[in-house]
């Protein structure tokens, strides 16, 4: 049985605050007290907050020290589940063939990759990573575009992820 807070008759909840400054995290099940109520765990603030910051510091330093050994795990996932891969891109590749006008796949096409040829000599010249993003995405939520010209945009990578599958009025 749990204890009820006396000031709100309620079950404490994580991150209740008492009156000398401890954090309620939770009930301990495995244990009770004479009473028959769980045992409350209680932290000081500090403790808390430091081992929020210290978890945080740790997992980034991890991140970055292991940079390697990461990529390393990516590329033999990646060799070991190609046909996943292959299986992913050609559903998009079909999908893009799809969102397509039928009259337009021919010509309609090298107006299409002028738009990527623009995106390569941009990378190129303006020595920043660019993509050609579709205004109304391929595959959105609410609503789908198409892949033709005037769907299209240039658009830095990072702007483009930062977008991601949404449409941007």
């Amino acid at each position: 049985m749990k204890r009820l807070n006396p000031k709100t008759n309620l079950l404490f909840k994580k991150g209740y605050v008492r009156e000398d400054g401890y954090v309620f995290r939770q009930y301990d099940k495995t244990r009770l007290k004479k009473d028959n109520t769980f045992v409350e765990i209680w932290k000081h603030p500090d403790t808390v907050e430091n081992a929020r910051i210290k978890l945080n510091t740790v997992a980034r330093d991890w991140y970055w020290r292991n940079k390697e050994r990461r990529n390393k795990k990516a590329n033999e996932h990646y060799a070991n589940n190609k046909s996943m891969y292959n299986a992913k891109t050609a559903k998009y590749r079909a999908k893009k063939l799809n969102r397509m006008l039928k009259w337009g796949k021919e010509k309609l096409k090298p107006e299409i990759n002028v738009w990527y040829t623009r995106a390569r000599l941009a990378t190129i010249f303006m020595e920043e990573s660019y993509a050609v993003d579709h205004i109304v995405p391929l595959q959105g939520q609410n609503v789908s575009g198409l892949h033709v010209p005037w769907n299209l945009q240039l658009l830095t990578k990072s702007e483009n992820s930062s977008k991601g599958n949404r449409h941007v009025c």
